[in-house]
């Protein structure tokens, strides 16, 4: 196993192990798992789009936002966000809490 994927297994881990204690809700570990699925493209980084996310998730954007803002507030994520006009929309990168 590569050094990319073998970290993306610790860091849904790691998630998994914060949601069972109740630091983080239920809906972030969902939101984590859905982001690693699409980290598949080699690197510790995706690009779905919040309507992709929520499909993905059954929910509503809204709760794939506060879903978002958690995971980044406790370091997990790290979001560069798209710009208006831009065709790009954001890039969700994974945290390495230890750092």
């Amino acid at each position: 196993m590569n050094g990319k994927r073998l970290y993306r297994f610790l860091w849904l881990d790691e998630i998994r192990s914060q949601t069972r204690k109740g630091v983080l809700t239920n809906q972030a570990g969902h939101l984590a798992f859905v982001l690693a699925v699409h980290y598949m493209n080699g690197s510790n980084e995706a690009w779905p789009s919040q309507q992709e996310i929520a499909k993905d998730m059954n929910t509503s954007i809204a709760t794939v936002r506060r879903a978002l803002e958690e995971l980044e507030q406790h370091h997990f994520l790290h979001v560069d966000r798209g710009h208006l006009g831009r065709t790009s929309g954001n890039v969700y990168r994974l945290e390495n809490r230890s750092q």
